[in-house]
């Protein structure tokens, strides 16, 4: 019987073999101290106790499918953004994470209304996440409710066949627009 191996941030084994560089950064993401980070959206009422470290998990992955290559990824989820914000406010620290881990500077591009993330954006996320890591948590809102055989992450549009929707396209307001 072969053993299973866990893959640095939970990859999927189905994933492509990891290049050494993004075996590296992704190990550099997964171990990293994000106390300051997790302390600062707890003072400030952003993400609750509840779900904060959960929030944070995501974030590593988040910063992971940016490391493996994936671009114009919108952010689908609010308490996973909140991390992403905190972390931004430590801006040293930040930039530097960055460097080590990416070779340049991770930008946050909000959206607005005369700026919103579009539904391509959408799709890239939940295909790249899907992809890498496998099924979507809760956490990522309207994203884990995606029937990826029905959608072929093409706007995620449709019923879902149980009177519900599949709708993935909304709940988004960032992107890494690299």
């Amino acid at each position: 019987m072969l053993a299973t191996q866990t893959r640095v941030l939970g990859v999927s084994p189905q994933f492509r073999p990891l290049t050494s560089i993004e075996e590296k950064a992704l190990g550099m993401i997964e171990v990293y101290d994000f106390g300051k980070v997790r302390d600062r959206v707890l003072k400030d009422g952003a993400v609750s106790l509840e779900e904060v470290d959960d929030a944070i998990v995501e974030f590593r992955r988040f910063l992971a499918l940016i490391c493996l290559g994936n671009s114009g990824l919108a952010m689908m989820s609010g308490a996973v953004d909140e991390i992403w914000h905190a972390f931004i406010l430590h801006t040293r620290d930040y930039a530097d994470f960055c460097q080590q881990v990416r070779g340049r500077f991770i930008h946050h591009q909000p959206a607005s209304e005369s700026t919103p993330v579009p539904d391509s954006s959408k799709s890239a996320f939940v295909e790249a996440y899907h992809s890498t890591f496998g099924a979507i948590p809760a956490i990522w809102g309207k994203a884990a409710d995606c029937d990826y055989a029905k959608c072929g992450f093409a706007g995620c549009s449709g019923d879902d066949g149980g009177g519900g929707s599949s709708n993935c396209s909304g709940t988004t307001n960032c992107q890494d627009p690299e």
